[in-house]
């Protein structure tokens, strides 16, 4: 998967974003204007995005609104703007980050984010014409991000894919699972290395889950010269019932060492989607009552983080 997802990272999305910050951002959505959601409440948009959000009432969690994600509304707008890194995110929260992080000084050294996802409408053909269309069955992009003035990016991952999709035979020659719908955390640690851990897996179309994600930071990175920062995954069903956690990292590595542009570790201040399918007017997603916060956590994070990225090292691809 190496060379078709770093080729994405060939620059940093313009942006305009929320200026003012604070610890912590909630919705239900039920505050917003139904309709194109960019511009409202700080939620902003690339004018080039390879998707947009709706705020509307027909599809729902709780409440009397949510976010439903979409491609563009025609084929022709899609294609056009499928190289794009990112596009819709949330209001900017305090920054969570390293010590040296190079986008503004980090007050904390924890992110976390949880929302209520329903899954797409219905499967989405893959578009054989296309050259963008993503070869292991993606759809949809759920990243904590970061802002650097007007720009900003992914710094971590986590892919909604349909095995049945996958035209690589990647998730089935490599992880025994031929359909069903996967969220999936895709981990870059050094040059040519990365890999996939999977939050889970044989889920449904038109479902609700919970997902709940958490990035802890620590300074520096591994004696391998490998991420330390730690992007945890957890889901679960409507019931709430756990169907499984994933471990991680984030994508510092290419942003300390200058291979994306940036030249030190980012932090991250919030929230953004990216389609993975290059079909115009299509349902992306749902997205309801989303609490993202930037908090502390205790020193030895720096132990913890070291720990568990070695033992994520043995999986990698």
């Amino acid at each position: 998967m190496n060379v078709y997802k770093i080729g994405a990272l060939s620059g940093l999305a313009t942006l305009a974003l929320a200026a003012n910050a604070s610890g912590s951002y909630s919705t239900g959505f039920e505050e917003f204007t139904a309709g194109n959601i960019d511009g409202q409440g700080g939620w902003s948009i690339n004018s080039n995005a390879n998707h947009q959000g709706i705020v509307q009432s027909a599809v729902k969690f709780s409440g009397d609104q949510a976010l439903e994600i979409r491609t563009q509304d025609n084929e022709a707008t899609q294609n056009s703007f499928m190289g794009v890194i990112d596009g819709l995110r949330t209001p900017l929260i305090d920054k969570s980050g390293e010590s040296t992080t190079i986008n503004g000084p980090a007050l904390n050294n924890q992110w976390t984010c949880s929302f209520w996802f329903r899954t797409p409408d219905a499967a989405i053909a893959n578009n054989t014409s296309s050259n963008f269309e993503d070869p292991y069955g993606g759809i949809l992009e759920l990243n904590p991000s970061f802002s650097n003035g007007s720009s900003g990016s992914r710094y971590a991952n986590l892919g909604l894919y349909d095995a049945a999709l996958d035209t690589q035979n990647y998730w089935n020659g490599d992880f025994g699972y031929s359909s069903g719908l996967i969220l999936d955390i895709y981990s870059i640690s050094s040059p040519g290395n990365s890999f996939d851990s999977i939050a889970a897996a044989n889920l449904s179309y038109a479902t609700w889950y919970r997902i709940d994600m958490s990035v802890l930071f620590a300074d520096g990175e591994n004696g391998d010269g490998t991420n330390n920062d730690i992007f945890t995954v957890s889901v679960s069903d409507a019931s709430n019932t756990p169907l499984g956690t994933a471990v991680g990292s984030t994508w510092e590595y290419g942003f300390r060492n200058a291979s994306w542009g940036t030249g030190g570790p980012m932090s991250i201040d919030n929230f953004s989607v990216r389609s993975m399918r290059d079909t115009g007017n299509r349902n992306l997603g749902y997205i309801d009552d989303l609490t993202m916060e930037s908090v502390p956590e205790p020193g030895t994070i720096a132990l913890f983080a070291l720990g568990a990225t070695a033992a994520l090292k043995r999986r990698k691809k």
